[in-house]
């Protein structure tokens, strides 16, 4: 596993050399990609829990205590964002409840209203709390080759970090402007091929490649653990002989 990382890593240097901006392309795919599965993770987990308990309180306990350490990562991001740009905060909530159109809400922290740049730094910050996470164990990874259990160890963090770096609507919501403005800076870029100077290009180039890696890495352990809770899923279904109708 760890010798096909490090190939991929040198197929993305290799993009790089070529073009910096196709490393950006391909890391906004990615989290597209990334987001789309995380949607239908979450929703599979609470069903596969539904059909277990016939309960929709308990599936909501279960799926929450199953993402719990993502959860934690995420709120405890918006609070430290917060206080390093010195915006009120009160109290962290990690208990699940459900939101105003019914859906699940793993966790909350109360923020006081603040402008819209601090705004957009404090509902982004889980993004880049995870991708940074998710980077560095992927660099641990590949710079050392861990025993097994520690690679497990280290891929099922990975999971569970991923599973609630987008946990919020209001979260994408904050996302959206910044997301917007790096793509419009992106296209100009491209479109009338400005030059960058090359120290730019390099310490931009290994970021990407780093976040890129990283991506493709989690969007392959979200397969794997998609096909297990799939079989997981039709396996109890044909035992407890029951079948979740979703409306």
């Amino acid at each position: 596993m760890t010798s096909v990382i490090k190939i991929i890593s040198s197929i993305l240097q290799n993009i790089g050399l070529i073009s910096m901006y196709w490393l950006v392309f391909l890391c906004l795919i990615q989290l597209l990609l990334l987001y789309l599965l995380t949607r239908y993770y979450l929703g599979s987990l609470y069903r596969f829990f539904l059909l277990i308990t016939k309960s929709s309180n308990w599936a909501m306990r279960f799926s929450a205590v199953f993402l719990l350490p993502g959860t934690v990562i995420h709120e405890l991001s918006h609070y430290l964002v917060a206080e390093i740009l010195q915006v009120r905060t009160g109290n962290i909530n990690l208990y699940p409840a459900k939101n105003e159109e019914g859906k699940l809400r793993l966790g909350s922290v109360a923020i006081a209203q603040t402008d819209p740049f601090r705004k957009i730094l404090i509902g982004t910050a889980p993004l880049w709390t995870g991708l940074g996470i998710i980077a560095a164990l992927i660099y641990i990874i590949v710079d050392k080759i861990p025993p097994l259990f520690f690679l497990i160890l280290i891929f099922t963090a990975i999971f569970l970090i991923a599973s609630t770096m987008f946990s919020s609507k209001k979260d994408l919501t904050d996302m959206f402007v910044p997301t917007f403005l790096l793509f419009i800076i992106w296209l100009f870029l491209y479109l009338t091929k400005t030059a960058l100077p090359e120290a730019v290009i390099t310490f931009f180039s290994h970021i990407l490649i780093s976040l890129n890696l990283g991506l493709l890495v989690t969007l392959a352990i979200y397969l794997i653990f998609l096909c297990l809770l799939y079989m997981a899923t039709r396996l109890f279904s044909l035992i407890l002989k029951r079948k979740i109708i979703t409306k």
